[in-house]
């Protein structure tokens, strides 16, 4: 169950989200960290659509939270179909034992490929476990677009914005230099 005050941010992250923030709007936490979304010819439908997978993600999270199951009928069908299947535990931990074995290098780029099953991602939204919150996105053109996120701390964990972005559409996201 959400706090008050985790409602009130989730409601001003969906208005940012749909609108952007108030001219005089200031982000909170460590402010605001920026990433690079690469798109081939089509950043205003990626971001479209990780804004409408967001939305209905952050929409339902001023609600009592989803089953599992729930979460399948909720979400975009284009947005499952990008989604890998859902894996038993044994492949889970299969899967997390050969990734621990990689070196750090290696583990950040599977991260940065490998594709996400609905449940795994919709892990990193359920309350308290989310560190970055949308703040807004600028397109610069048909190959890319840039988004902005209030972070709480430094670092963060941000793999699942990631994924969210690929699913839409993106080829690469990175952290702004």
């Amino acid at each position: 169950m959400r706090t008050l005050s985790e409602t009130r941010r989730l409601r001003n992250e969906l208005r940012r989200l749909k609108k952007g923030p108030e001219p005089e709007e200031k982000p909170g936490g460590m402010g605001i960290v920026r990433f690079v979304v690469y798109c081939p010819h089509n950043s205003s439908q990626v971001l479209n659509r990780a804004r409408e997978v967001l939305g209905i993600v952050l929409k339902r999270g001023t609600q009592s939270w989803p089953s599992d199951n729930e979460w399948f009928t909720l979400l975009p069908d284009w947005f499952i179909s990008k989604c890998a299947p859902e894996c038993s535990k044994e492949e889970s931990e299969k899967w997390l034992s050969w990734w621990k074995g990689l070196p750090p290098d290696k583990q950040a780029e599977v991260v940065r490929k490998e594709k996400w099953s609905v449940l795994d991602w919709i892990y990193w939204f359920k309350p308290g476990k989310r560190q970055w919150f949308w703040w807004d996105a600028l397109v610069k053109g048909e190959d890319m677009f840039i988004v902005a996120v209030e972070v709480d701390g430094w670092p963060f964990p941000w793999d699942a914005l990631g994924w969210l972005l690929r699913a839409s559409g993106a080829t690469s996201v990175e952290p702004e230099s």
